[in-house]
């Protein structure tokens, strides 16, 4: 099975895929990976039996490949050091049920065997098919199957003595591993010795005649050139290699016996895939390689980021397999972020790095860059540092709400840019929106305020003065147009107490110019808070238009004038 073909997997299950390795991944990541804690041995073993099952739950041919890669890593890098499984006995045990569980060969002869035999076509006893079945579940060590194909051949008798009958017997005999837990390892290995003589013993005193039940009785006697013969019922030659190691020396490390035997010229040319190679570098205990390999066997990130943190789990004094596992996680990170609905949940690989630089810049660049459109997603965006426990949820929040805002002033949306510039604490995105507020009812007499409080009702922070400074000035602008000139001149006095920029500053000064005209008598101290406004525009805009510094002057004049007529009305009194 090539990359091209497993990745050929449908975009949903693609996602179903990382959302449900995700929550898997963050509770491992909760543990101290101290070698040799019961706690970290638990989750792990927790783990490994997790992200199996998700690869089994999710059907595709891509997925069942992966899996059988994933349970040989678990079983050959992973159990041994993290459960303390015992290598001798229990790892070939354990590579026998891998066997098993992927090789499909068997129940499919078998299955063909009975139905030509339903369909009268050929009896069981003379269809090879029948037969390779039974071998096929022998190489596996499927003893249990392979008895139950036996008992269909019509000479079986539960209380006969007949071949088929002997041959049963015989597997049902053998020892098993799980027998001899309490005892020394060799115990089994002379049992399961004894128990291959006692069968060859049979064999040389004529017990098997048929050549089919002779050929089945030299698989359980460990006769490999019999077992050298049966690639064609196991499918891929570790499966056949993993039989000879289980009928020859049961008992002996098949890690050591397997990657120095690679795949073997005896069992023919092979293709050189990268499944083949993967599999070399599994026997070999090639940690490093195998993860690589991964990579490419899948054409993505996703098993090389979670396998390369198992061994890391399992062993955490490895520095080259801590390498490994930043770069694919960081990869796999990325991968994430590139897909919308898998945003957060890559936002989350990114935090289980080690390298906090990398993860603070990441984690900024990653939220920050984030183009969002819509009131929803802002809110939603807007929630995630804090949603992800970020030691900067108020600068990413605060960088967040200035964004937006700057979207919806440029959508023209002031209500809702007013809004995230409050929660951004932003006096200088406030003045701006004021300031265009303010043109747009001075050149349009189109006051939006009742529509940006509506607004402004979402947000839960205090209103801040600038929204306030709004109100008063649609308050004095309203009075002006209804020639409520003293009102309208205690509502400029207020105004010109708040602090603006020269471009909102100029704005009202000029509506005094208006008021003047009203003929208004203002108050000696009303004139010195306008003249004192004047003189803050002048410093803050440091006129150098024509028009504005007659402007200017004009008023000056005017208030002049103004304050004479104050004084000598004073003086008549």
């Amino acid at each position: 099975m090539e990359s091209s073909e497993l990745a050929n997997v449908d975009e949903k299950a693609s996602f179903d895929l990382c959302i449900r390795l995700a929550p898997v991944y963050n509770a491992l990541q909760k543990i101290d990976s101290h070698k040799g804690t019961k706690e970290m041995r638990a989750t792990v073993s927790m783990a490994m039996r997790n992200y199996r099952q998700i690869l089994k739950d999710l059907k595709g041919e891509g997925h069942d490949v992966m899996g059988e890669v994933w349970e040989l890593i678990e079983i050959m890098m992973v159990d041994s050091e993290v459960m303390g499984i015992d290598a001798a006995g229990n790892t070939l045990e354990s590579l026998m049920e891998w066997c098993q569980k992927h090789n499909r060969i068997p129940d499919q002869l078998k299955s063909l065997a009975i139905d030509a035999d339903s369909n009268s076509e050929q009896p069981l006893p003379s269809n090879q098919n029948y037969f390779d079945a039974v071998a096929g579940h022998l190489l596996c060590a499927d003893m249990e199957n392979a008895v139950e194909t036996l008992k269909l051949h019509p000479k079986f008798d539960e209380s006969g003595t007949n071949e088929v009958c002997t041959l049963v017997g015989f597997i049902l005999s053998k020892p098993l591993l799980a027998e001899f837990a309490n005892y020394p390892i060799n115990q089994y290995q002379t049992a399961f010795d004894n128990w291959q003589q006692d069968l060859s013993d049979a064999l040389e005193n004529d017990a098997f005649q048929d050549d089919n039940i002779v050929k089945l009785v030299g698989i359980l006697s460990g006769d490999e050139e019999i077992i050298d013969t049966c690639l064609h019922l196991t499918g891929q030659w570790y499966r056949l290699l993993l039989a000879k190691c289980y009928y020859t020396c049961p008992t002996i490390d098949p890690r050591t016996v397997i990657h120095s035997s690679s795949a073997p010229p005896t069992l023919g040319a092979l293709e050189n895939t990268i499944l083949n190679q993967l599999i070399n570098r599994i026997f070999e205990l090639d940690k490093e390689e195998t993860l690589r390999m991964l990579v490419s066997l899948s054409n993505s990130w996703w098993p090389s980021a979670h396998m390369a943190d198992l061994i890391f789990k399992s062993d955490p004094k490895n520095t080259k397999i801590q390498e490994l596992r930043e770069h694919f996680v960081k990869n796999y990170a990325d991968s994430l972020l590139k897909q919308r609905k898998l945003y957060k949940t890559g936002l989350r690989y990114v935090l289980s790095l080690t390298n906090r630089q990398y993860v603070r810049e990441k984690l900024n660049s990653a939220i920050l860059g984030i183009d969002v459109a819509e009131e929803p997603e802002l809110e939603k965006l807007y929630r995630l540092p804090s949603e992800l426990k970020l030691t900067a949820v108020m600068y990413l929040q605060r960088r967040i709400a200035e964004k937006a805002a700057r979207h919806f002033i440029d959508a023209q949306d002031y209500g809702s840019s007013l809004c995230w510039a409050i929660r951004a604490n932003n006096d200088s995105i406030c003045s701006e929106i004021a300031e265009k507020i303010l043109n747009k009812f001075n050149d349009q007499e189109d006051w939006e305020l009742p529509f940006m409080i509506n607004k402004l009702g979402r947000c839960q922070e205090k209103l801040p003065k600038k929204l306030l400074f709004l109100y008063k000035y649609k308050q004095f602008h309203s009075k002006l147009k209804d020639h409520d000139s003293q009102e309208a001149m205690n509502d400029l006095e207020a105004l010109l107490k708040y602090d603006m920029k020269a471009a909102i500053l100029s704005l009202v000064l000029r509506q005094a110019m208006v008021l003047l005209d009203h003929e208004v008598m203002f108050k000696q101290k009303q004139i010195t808070t306008i003249m004192k406004s004047l003189q803050r525009l002048t410093y803050l805009q440091k006129i150098k238009d024509e028009a504005d510094v007659e402007q200017a002057n004009l008023l000056r004049k005017s208030l002049a004038e103004h304050l004479t007529r104050i004084i000598l009305k004073k003086q008549n009194l």
